[in-house]
């Protein structure tokens, strides 16, 4: 999972490599991390993506989406979804998130969050239930 922690289950950057001032700076920031990562030159990338995604992606836009000076050159969805299939890091995909309080996590923690969800909602039912028991102790609600 990259940069994340090897203990969580959320997919995402580590807080210092897209810290930025605004939310196409942590992007761009995203964007270049993930590059320099994949170990594949920004002109094989472009080429993949071109491919993935049926037009045209060459080195120069990457450069652009990877520039916070750059700002009239922000990426669209289905290119960073591109990116991501093409460098293989989903990270792209969680910059933002945080502003909703969602995370991402792989599919295949799915289990174990609706495990603590309803563990979560067990132990509300017990209180309720604990709350009945004492109001009808002392002769109903």
């Amino acid at each position: 999972m990259f940069g994340a922690a090897p203990s969580s289950a959320e997919i995402a950057y580590a807080p210092e490599d897209v810290r930025a001032a605004t939310l196409n700076g942590q992007l761009c920031r995203a964007i270049s991390t993930s590059l320099k990562a994949c170990g594949r030159s920004r002109a094989k990338v472009a080429e993949a993506m071109s491919s993935y995604l049926g037009a045209t992606v060459s080195e120069a836009m990457l450069d652009a989406y990877a520039s916070p000076a750059r700002d009239s050159h922000v990426i669209s969805w289905p290119r960073l979804i591109a990116l991501a299939h093409v460098t293989g890091d989903a990270r792209l995909l969680s910059i933002g998130l945080e502003q909703f309080g969602v995370a991402l996590i792989d599919r295949r923690h799915l289990p174990y969050v609706e495990m603590g969800i309803l563990e979560e909602e067990k132990a509300e039912l017990s209180r309720r239930q604990a709350r009945l028991r004492r109001s009808v102790r002392v002769g109903g609600r």
